[in-house]
């Protein structure tokens, strides 16, 4: 009978201490969020993202991407709007083909996004929107556009070997980088 209360005991504390650490991360990514909506600070934000990617909450990140980007310019928003954009539309699924799911005007809106984002030397927006443009994604092919986002991501000291190094076969690309 001891080991039978010992055992229940055990249970009910096991129990406890995982719904006590559920409810502390929701309070920590509650605290990141608020950091990142009231203070702008893009640590929290990236935290809060990546806290909604593992955990399906997918409906949670357009919200708060959109809040800073206009609050704060946050340089990481334009890529996460433009993702989250097409996410919606995919059941929490992203490729850039998936642009071509969408309508429009949601098209073009999270298109817009990119190119702001790409404008202000995003290398997320930019990779992405070169192979947006060089293989037709949601927009017609654009090979001078491609090519001249190409030729600033080799100068990249960051990826620009990798660039370089498939200049002739860019669709290798698109396996490292997206």
């Amino acid at each position: 009978m001891k080991k039978i209360i010992i055992v229940f005991a055990g249970i009910i504390t096991i129990s406890c201490s995982k719904r006590e650490k559920v409810v502390n991360q929701q309070e920590a990514m509650n605290h990141y969020k608020q950091n990142a909506l009231l203070k702008g600070d893009d640590f929290a934000y990236g935290t809060y993202l990546e806290y909604c990617d593992n955990n399906n909450l997918y409906l949670e990140k357009l919200p708060v991407s959109l809040i800073m980007n206009k609050n704060y310019n946050n340089e990481k928003s334009y890529y996460q709007i433009y993702r989250n954009i097409i996410e919606l539309y995919n059941n929490n699924n992203y490729k850039a083909e998936y642009l071509e799911n969408l309508n429009d005007i949601d098209r073009q809106f999270a298109i817009s996004y990119l190119k702001e984002g790409a404008k202000k030397n995003s290398l997320d927006c930019q990779t992405t929107l070169e192979k947006i443009l060089r293989k037709g994604y949601g927009v017609e092919k654009n090979t001078a556009k491609s090519d001249s986002l190409y030729s600033i991501l080799e100068k990249d000291s960051a990826i620009g070997r990798i660039y370089i190094e498939n200049r002739n076969n860019k669709s290798k690309i698109d396996k490292i980088v997206f």
